[in-house]
């Protein structure tokens, strides 16, 4: 860690993480995030979200994605589904 506050965090991310992302400024926080089972949601109000993005690049590499969002209508909290792609 000692290179990571040599160097600032943007510049650590990028270069040794691979991920150019600055954790002051990223939107979402993964330390944050609350796993949970599909038991957990049980008996709760929720109403479900999709979100598609086509990969209609003509290069290689470009891979489409598809993921869920589940919102409980009672809390607001958003629930993530799987990440396919």
């Amino acid at each position: 860690m000692e290179k990571r506050e040599e160097i600032g965090s943007k510049a650590f991310n990028q270069e040794f993480l691979g991920n150019p992302v600055d954790e002051e400024s990223q939107i979402f926080n993964p330390e944050e995030f609350i796993y949970y089972n599909e038991s957990d949601l049980d008996g709760k109000e929720l109403e479900f979200y999709a979100a598609v993005d086509f990969a209609m690049g003509k290069t290689r590499g470009d891979y489409s994605g598809i993921t869920t969002l589940a919102k409980n209508t009672s809390t607001g909290d958003l629930l993530r589904g799987r990440l396919v792609s």
